[in-house]
This record gives structure tokens, sequence and C-alpha cells, in this order.
């Protein structure tokens, strides 16, 4: 706010200094004027008293941002001693509630008394560990409910702030990757870790949900960074976050879960159940498992692990996913900005990771998947086709799985993993490849249950890369695929063009911001429903055969 606030002085200079300023009038024309002086200074008493004015409250705001970024922290980092409690921060017992009480901003600048307090469990040191609850009744102070470790917050928990009400959302998210780079890093260049190993783990990230979103988030959660040697350790440590999230009263799981959304038919006003997996007509066939359904992201280029998983945790948190969704992250080599080309002509000596993840996550009872690539994500799964359906004709034959998240022996009866949706969000995959004969939509259609595209004619990035490359990026096509009466029924393209709140100027990350977005990716992942029976959506076209769908959504400029 006051970086904010030095800007708007620097412009209001420019425009008064505009103003004021007269130019010395020369008595023959094309002289230079007699009586130079430097225009920043000024070279009448107005100019000269309206500068000082802009360097006082530029010292001003210079030495607010100072002290509120800088100096106020660094107090507080340093200001933990038993001595500084007791007399900077004048911490004591409350005496008319449970708890204590503290002067929040220090004994010199603080006007009254705040309190807090911590009930739940604790270590051996007496510090928070367990379940427990934080409360802090200062403007920015905050009421925690979630997990602690040692004395520090871990995911999963809610907070809100108690001055501004803003509230956050901690939540575990698991990865795969085999890339190089650790989970913060990003090489110029793509690059798999030598022995090609597949890294297993799990990032806590926080995020912001609802009031005002709180500029740092979304973060990664401090020292919650946790890998495993098999997909079965992954599944059972994010069951149990998951768990934790299930017993408490967040609201995190308030949404009916696939299996127990109830429709009203217009035509008879009866009710029928659906399951989870949507058949040809749109109607679900397949009843899901408790905690066996995984969301899978993978991410486009330029990207690090823990950005992925930041992104994909803004995307469940606004989106309000129901717990037994578990959310994972394929992380694979992207390179940085300026490694486009490089990198996709590269894609298939990534492509096998996928699959691989997939059987890593089947092994440990995931029986049903959703993937949602983003950008060139989407270009990685169709180069992964090969390895995804070879991996499909293993587990449906018999695969290894143990639902409790241990390992089993290999039985024919064990449950086969399935894909029910693939949402491409931008994709830049190339549109005469993936439209030919026998090309990647036919594929996709053979191994999901429903694709979605979710197109932007004015995305930006795409109209780059389609100069590029000189060839139609799919994430700009918001045409009708034409495919058959019984598989076209099962593609979807989702128009996104006209959307415009929470969306940047290139107009290509937005899936997890914009709400209308997030919403009809929650409803189509945890109904199955087809975009014709989808809340938010409605046909473009006259045609009922048309599979072109747009948002229910006004622009934001219009209000009344």
């Amino acid at each position: 706010l006051p970086l904010h606030w030095g800007k708007a002085w620097a412009w209001l200079l420019v425009v008064w200094a505009l103003w004021l300023y007269e130019p010395e009038k020369s008595r023959c024309p094309g002289h230079s004027p007699t009586n130079k002086s430097l225009f920043l200074f000024g070279s009448t008493p107005e100019e000269h008293a309206l500068f000082a004015v802009f360097l006082s409250l530029e010292a001003a705001t210079l030495f607010l941002w100072l002290l509120l970024a800088k100096i106020y922290p660094f107090m507080a980092r340093s200001c933990q001693t038993a001595f500084a409690l007791r007399y900077f921060w004048r911490v004591r017992r409350a005496t008319a509630r449970p708890g204590y009480s503290y002067m929040p901003n220090g004994a010199c600048c603080s006007l009254r008394r705040r309190n807090f307090q911590y009930t739940g469990g604790e270590d051996h040191e007496g510090k928070p560990h367990g379940h427990g609850v934080w409360q802090d009744d200062s403007h920015h102070g905050e009421v925690f409910d979630g997990e602690w470790s040692h004395g520090r917050p871990v995911a999963p928990f809610v907070s809100r702030a108690f001055g501004s009400g803003a509230i956050s959302y901690g939540r575990k998210i698991g990865y795969g990757t085999a890339r190089a780079e650790g989970v913060s890093d990003l090489y110029n260049l793509p690059k798999r870790s030598q022995e090609g190993v597949l890294r297993l783990g799990t990032l806590g990230v926080e995020c912001s949900a609802a009031g005002g979103f709180m500029a740092h988030l979304p973060k990664l959660v401090e020292e919650q960074h946790e890998q495993f040697e098999s997909g079965s350790q992954l599944i059972r440590e994010l069951r149990t976050s998951f768990a934790m999230m299930r017993r408490s009263t967040w609201g995190l799981d308030q949404r009916p879960s696939a299996a127990q959304v109830s429709e009203l038919d217009g035509s008879n006003g009866l009710r029928f159940t659906r399951s989870a997996s949507s058949g040809p007509d749109g109607r679900s066939s397949v009843e899901p498992s408790s905690d066996n359904s995984a969301l899978i992201f993978v991410h486009g280029y330029n990207c690090p692990v823990d950005w992925a998983c930041m992104r994909l945790g803004q995307l469940m948190t606004l989106g309000k996913f129901s717990s037994r969704v578990m959310p994972l992250v394929f992380s694979w080599p992207t390179g940085s900005l300026f490694s486009f080309l490089h990198v996709r002509n590269i894609l298939p000596a990534f492509a096998a990771d996928l699959a691989e993840f997939l059987r890593e996550l089947h092994s440990g009872g995931i029986q049903e998947v959703h993937i949602m690539a983003h950008s060139m994500g989407c270009e990685l799964v169709t180069a992964a086709l090969p390895h995804l359906e070879a991996l499909l004709s293993t587990t449906t034959r018999g695969a290894a799985v143990d639902p409790t998240g241990g390992t089993g022996e290999s039985d024919s009866s064990s449950p086969s993993l399935r894909i029910s949706t693939i949402s491409f969000c931008n994709p830049s995959c190339p549109s005469p490849t993936f439209f030919a004969e026998d090309g990647f939509l036919s594929r996709l259609m053979c191994i999901c249950g429903r694709l979605t595209l979710y197109a932007d004619r004015e995305d930006t990035a795409l109209w780059a890369a389609e100069f590029l490359t000189r060839e139609k990026t799919l994430g700009r096509h918001t045409e009708p695929i034409e495919y058959g009466s019984e598989l076209g029924q099962r593609i979807d393209v989702v128009d996104c063009t006209y959307m415009d709140a929470n969306i940047s100027g290139i107009r290509h990350s937005y899936f997890d911001l914009n709400s209308h977005v997030v919403g009809d990716l929650q409803e189509l992942i945890c109904t199955g429903l087809p975009a014709s029976r989808r809340s938010r959506l409605v046909r473009t076209s006259m045609d009922s055969r048309s599979n072109v769908f747009a948002f229910l959504a006004p622009p934001v400029f219009v209000n009344w």
C-alpha cells in the first residue's frame, strides 16, 4: 500500500508541475531563454513549494513503508525472548477471560490490550501439537483451526483474519515428478533426473478462499514437504490428511458426492440419483468408491513443482471440491520461458512418466482418475497416449491393488483403473494433428469417459504459439466438434472468450481463479454431468446436437 501511495505522489507531481510550469519567453523567436533554470526544481516560488511538498510526502511514504514492511517484521521476529515478551509485548495472563493478553504493536505503539489463547494438543515442551485452535482478537490476529507440529501450523487448516475477515485454507497436495530440479527450482532447459526415477511427495499449500484475498497467497506452508517411496505411502498420507478435514466443521466437504447427487426431472417432478461416471447418454454408470478418486493436474511449461501445487490448491479451495477427490500434480521438466520450441520437440521423452505416475497411484488404491491439463501439459497427455493405452489394458486384466493403501498380490478380481474425464484448459495442441483421422481425438475418446475443452479465441499466448509454429492451436478452437452421434455426446467445448473476471491480459491461465470456470470444473469432476446439464453453461447454437457451450455470466462492467 505505501508503494502505491508513492506512485500516486509521483504522478501528482507531474500533473501539478505541468500545470504550474511557465517557460520564460524569449525576446526573439528561436533564441534560448536568458534565465536558465532546472525544471525539476522550478523557477517560481509556487514550483519550489510544490517540489518541497512532494519531497515531504515521498519521504513520509518511504518511512512508512520501511516501518511496516521491514522494521516491524524484523522486530517481531527478534523480540521473542522472555524479556521482550514481558516488557515489549507486555504478555500476561488475562483476568477477564481464558488465555493471555498483550500489546499487539508493542508497548510503545498499541492503544489497548488484546487477547489470545490456544486450545488443543501439546507436545512434551508445551508447544501446540496435533489438532488445536488458536484465537487472537487483534486486527491482524487470526482464528486458526487445524493441525500443528511442535509449535508450527501445518496443513490441513482453516484460518480467518480477525480484522478483515479474509479466509484461507491449508491443504496437502500430492505430486509425482522425474525432473532434475528441486520443487522450487526451474532450469532454463528441461532435464530429467539422472536416475530417471519418479519422485513422490506432498506439499502443504495455503490459498485464499473468501473475503479480502491476501497478496502473499497462495504460498507453501513452511517445513511441510514430505517424500515417499511408493504410491501406497503417498495415498495413505493424503487419505489421513483429508480424514482430518472431514472430521472438522470447516465446511470443506459439504457438497454431495457424485453418488449422492439428486436431480429434479422437469417432466414429472421426480428425483433420481446418479452415480459417478457418465455414459454416452450423459448418465452416470459406475458408482465411485470412497477415497479412490484422484484429480491429476498436468501443468504447462515454464512451471516449477511448487507453483503447480499452489495452482491446484487454489482450484480445490475455490471449487470446494469434495475431500474424497485426491489432488495430485504430475510435474514434468518444462524449461523456462524462452525454450518453448525445444521443449515441444522433446515432449515424448517425458511422456512415459505420466503413465508410471498413474501406475503408482493405482497400486495405492486409486481406481478413478480425472486428468486436467493446461497449455503444453495437454500436449504431454497426447504424447503419453501409447503409454496410457498400455497401462489401462494392463490394469483392466488385473493388477496388484490394495484399497487400504498397502501392496497386494496380483488378482484378476482387483478393481481396474479408469480415466473418467479429461479436461484441457487452453491447450496448445496443434489442431491438424489433433483432429486428423485416427489422431489424438479418437484415441483420447477410447481411454476416457468425457473430454472437455476450455477454449479462448483471445488467448494471446496461444496466438504467439501459432505465430511461431504456423499451426492452429486447439485452445483457440471454439467450433463444434463433429465426431459421430455416440462419441460426439461425450465431447464438450466450453467457449471462455467472453469471460473477463479474474483474467489476466494474455487470457491464458485463469482456470483456478475465475469462479465460473472453477465451478464448472468442480461440477464436471464431482458429478460427471455433460455440459448440456451442468448448471453454469448454455448451448451457443440452436442446434441441439451442437457441443459448444458458453457460461451464463454477465460481463464485469454490467451493473445497475
